[in-house]
């Protein structure tokens, strides 16, 4: 509760990287504020197929995540 009553300046964005099977959640817990959700990685398949245990870049868009961490 006390994240969704932080100001931020207009000129921050503040982004949250949860595990994947928590974004919903926290998409849902943070709607009230001005704090993000992203995802920690992604996988940007450019072929069809199966990628057991890869979340797309699509899939994320489609669950209307904006962001992904780079990697280290």
């Amino acid at each position: 509760d006390s994240l969704t009553r932080i100001a931020l300046p207009v000129d921050v964005e503040a982004v949250m990287f949860p595990s994947f099977l928590h974004i919903g959640l926290c998409k849902d817990l943070l709607a009230p504020s001005s704090i993000d959700v992203g995802a920690q990685n992604c996988w940007d398949a450019t072929s069809l197929g199966q990628f057991t245990g890869c979340v797309t870049a699509k899939a994320l868009e489609d669950f209307g995540v904006r962001w992904c961490a780079p990697e280290a």
